[in-house]
């Protein structure tokens, strides 16, 4: 299936691999009214988030669910879509948001003559009010987007209130269906500041499930100011990023987020301890030093090889391919970096070729998919091991990475994004080192030779 709901394939490719699309965003102006308490006594430090962003965070990795359709709306509406083709034309779906119970919006949708959407955005059950000819964006021929910002009811303490929120809702044609399917996605960013110990600090929460609410706790997604800068990068391997079930932590800091409101308009952290601040993986900074064991026994460490060129390779896939005759017809073609078990062996021929010269250090940070036959590679100067926390420390399950003599990184697999008029033409993809780039790379720090 063909779908890609945001940020024309940036959100999940992101998740995966990192690197280093940034968003900015200093909270101020209005922001900066925003009360702050501190709860005390309980060692507690509570934020209000006022602002709503509907542009979703670089890093966050959407869930996608299917819009179911039929015939007859699940809410009676008191009308009809405006503009629609005729009575039996359109289909009606409905999306559950918020935690006001039966709360959500009706949807109604149209693939004659054109795919069009209606979206209830103000609730009142009259989809003849709404506009239907929402912008949308082609991204495949038969695949389309629409970003759409509604109104969700919320319970917060018996008071209800009301916040928007935008939904992402895609049309792909599936041939094996023979009809469009429609999924949904949410992701939207509050933000607001933090007061840690007297020290106001931006913060944003962004949930990767499609319910229209923050306090599920496994699927959110903070994004604090750790280094101190005053903006948030929400880039995928970014210092200031913290996906679901990993501790905040504030330079040397560590919080334990305690709740979330389920509007996401108020956030509770504790602090648990101190750890080193995280580090930053970029070109021209040191790589995180590691260890791990070997097949037979032995420990090896990213540090050991100090002196020599590191070629270190993250991935969820061994051995390095079970179909090298499809690895060869695949080279030289853009999709060959697209296969993990294809890009693995691609490199460890280019490594191959330095006598030695150069470490191949492969890392799998998927423990179910790998048996010890596969940690012999067979090549003298390659190294295999399993190590998944590896994942958490690099911030992605992915990766290459071409590291000099001194442990600096000198080239590896980057995102790049460009964000046009704000929201929401956000845009961007994974840019992988290539097999050459990595050749070029190694014959200079190995002299040119």
């Amino acid at each position: 299936m063909r779908t890609r709901m945001a940020c024309c394939g940036i959100a999940r490719l992101a998740g995966r691999f990192g690197g280093r699309g940034r968003t900015a965003r200093t909270v101020g102006g209005a922001v900066a009214l925003v009360l702050l308490i501190a709860v005390a006594g309980l060692g507690q430090e509570t934020g209000l988030l006022g602002e709503f962003v509907p542009q979703p965070m670089l890093g966050a990795v959407p869930s996608t669910v299917p819009l179911a359709l039929s015939s007859q709306p699940a809410r009676v509406l008191k009308a009809g879509p405006a503009g629609a083709p005729g009575a039996g034309s359109y289909s009606y779906g409905f999306i559950p948001l918020g935690n006001v119970p039966g709360s959500g919006v009706t949807v109604a949708v149209s693939t004659e003559p054109e795919v069009r959407i209606w979206v209830d955005q103000n609730g009142d059950a009259d989809l003849s009010n709404d506009p239907g000819g929402y912008e949308r964006e082609q991204i495949l021929k038969d695949e389309f987007l629409w970003r759409v910002t509604v109104q969700v009811e919320y319970d917060v303490g018996g008071a209800r209130v009301s916040q928007p929120y935008t939904l992402w809702i895609s049309a792909n044609y599936r041939f094996d269906m023979g009809r469009y399917e429609f999924l949904y996605a949410g992701f939207c960013q509050r933000q607001g500041l933090l007061d840690l110990d007297g020290t106001l600090v931006p913060v944003a929460v962004c949930s990767e499930a499609a319910a229209g609410r923050y306090d599920d706790l496994s699927s959110l997604v903070v994004a604090v100011d750790a280094n101190g800068d005053g903006a948030l990068d929400t880039s995928p391997d970014s210092p200031d990023l913290f996906r679901p079930g990993i501790p905040l932590q504030v330079g040397r800091t560590l919080y334990k987020i305690d709740s979330v409101s389920v509007d996401g308009r108020r956030i509770v952290v504790e602090r648990t301890g101190e750890a080193e601040p995280r580090p930053t993986i970029a070109i021209g900074s040191p790589a995180p030093d590691f260890s791990a064991t070997t097949a037979s026994g032995s420990r090896v460490a990213l540090s050991d090889f100090r002196g020599k060129p590191v070629v270190l390779v993250l991935t969820a896939f061994l051995p390095v391919s079970s179909c090298p005759s499809c690895c060869a017809w695949l080279s030289g073609t853009s999709l060959s970096s697209s296969v993990p078990r294809c890009r693995l062996q691609e490199v460890e021929t280019v490594t191959g070729r330095f006598d030695g010269r150069v470490e191949l250090l492969v890392v799998a940070t998927d423990p179910g998919s790998v048996t010890p036959e596969d940690l012999n590679l067979g090549q003298p100067s390659a190294v295999a091991v399993v190590l998944p926390s590896l994942a958490d420390l690099y911030r992605r399950a992915l990766g290459v990475y071409v590291i000099d003599q001194q442990g600096v990184i000198s080239a590896m697999d980057q995102v790049w994004t460009t964000v046009q008029d704000a929201w929401p033409w956000v845009k961007g993809n994974v840019d992988p080192v290539s097999t050459l780039e990595i050749e070029v790379v190694l014959k200079r720090l190995l002299g040119g030779s």
